[in-house]
């Protein structure tokens, strides 16, 4: 059995009750680092104290850490899992005047008659399956050399337990990735989580690094590129015990990791192109969107800076304005509509100024419903001079 600490020559009175006690028992100090620990307790933790000691509960022992209400000083019980196992943690605050000088822990093996299990809606499981379906490799057509590559690293990803970092522009589609790669898994039954640390403040995104992810079969670390080295280093603890399979996703591979760190994260990445270069595979994307030819030449005169994410929250908002006929140009966004001509091939100065006159005439006519005066008026034309271009122009 370990020896407890001692203080200015002086043991500390708690450390009797750990020491003699025939319940796994432990204590921290009141920085939260391993104090002390009796002989039940590395029996059932299987961990020698000696090895551990002074440690923080970070990563590979977060099951060991305080919750905040303890450093509060109130006692409080917490059930985590440890592998297969699921223990109570009973937290007790040692004040010395107003602060928490040492927190004593008893930790009791739960006995379950049944494994622990929540009844799932059916309406839910229903949607998870769904958008399971969303990201099934089946249903990305291979329209290019490219495709066809990224089809091949998802399985590997897929079936490795090693982590997969994915890099690509904001929007180009990696979390889509991230739940293909969970998806072909044979976890894929078991929960996916996407950590955005540019959203998530410490305390959450530290909690899934930690003891939260040992009931997830993926974790997908959005933004790791933010992720400190303390957090690094925490996540580098875990070693090889068993887990849910790491994704990291970022905007570029040069982010200010740790050496180790990227070594491992590293060891397959997934590059993914901004949808500019990958004309390819938009017809998987508009697969199940109705436009207008003229709208369709505009989506595809379009840059899209915010890729694949710009692309779909667009389409997404003209297609609820069309409602049950196809997207017309009048549903796209203004910005689109007026972005510059393709410069290819030579323009005819009477050609572009027919084609916007004959759009601003067409415009004004399906606004008025036809009455040839109003669209004169709102033209700021005569009614005779409008009529003379519509037959003109061969509009109807």
């Amino acid at each position: 059995m370990s020896e407890p600490e001692s203080g200015r020559g002086k043991t500390p009175r708690w450390s009797s009750l750990v020491q003699r006690s025939s319940e796994a028992m432990f204590a921290l100090s009141g920085h939260g680092r391993l104090l002390f620990a009796n002989a039940r307790w590395e029996q059932l933790t299987g961990l020698a104290f000696a090895d551990v000691r002074g440690r923080t509960c970070g990563a590979r022992l977060s099951i060991f850490a305080a919750p905040d209400e303890v450093w509060q000083g109130r006692p409080v019980t917490r059930r985590r899992r440890h592998g297969s196992a699921w223990w109570d943690l009973a937290f007790f605050p040692w004040m010395q005047g107003e602060a928490v000088s040492v927190v004593l822990v008893k930790v009791t093996p739960i006995e379950l008659s049944a494994p622990m299990s929540w009844a799932v809606p059916e309406a839910l499981m229903q949607l998870y399956a769904e958008q399971g379906g969303r990201h099934a490799l089946e249903a990305w057509p291979e329209s290019s050399p490219q495709v066809s590559l990224w089809k091949t690293q998802i399985r590997l990803a897929a079936g490795q337990s090693g982590p997969t970092l994915i890099v690509g522009p904001a929007g180009s589609g990696k979390e889509w990735v991230a739940r293909a790669i969970h998806q072909t898994s044979p976890q894929r039954e078991q929960a996916f989580a996407a950590l955005d640390l540019a959203l998530l403040p410490e305390s959450v995104w530290s909690y899934w690094l930690g003891e939260g992810s040992q009931t997830l079969g993926t974790v997908l670390v959005k933004n790791a590129q933010l992720l400190p080295a303390d957090g690094q280093r925490r996540w580098l603890e875990r070693g090889e015990q068993p887990g849910p399979r790491w994704l990291f996703a970022a905007p570029l591979e040069n982010a200010p990791w740790l050496a180790e760190f990227a070594c491992r994260i590293a060891a397959l990445t997934i590059r993914l192109l901004p949808l500019v270069e990958r004309r390819a595979e938009w017809e998987y994307f508009l697969k199940d969107i109705v436009l207008a030819p003229e709208a369709l030449e505009v989506v595809r005169l379009h840059d899209w800076p915010g890729n694949v994410r710009e692309l779909r929250d667009v389409l997404g908002k003209a297609g609820h304005r069309a409602g049950s006929r196809a997207i017309e140009p009048t549903d796209l966004p203004l910005a689109l509509r007026q972005q510059p001509l393709p410069v290819s091939k030579p323009l005819v100065l009477d050609t572009v100024l027919e084609n916007v006159e004959r759009r601003l005439i067409e415009e004004a006519l399906a606004k008025t419903g036809g009455n040839k005066a109003k669209a004169a008026e709102m033209l700021g034309i005569w009614r005779a001079r409008l009529i003379r271009r519509v037959e003109q122009l061969g509009l109807k």
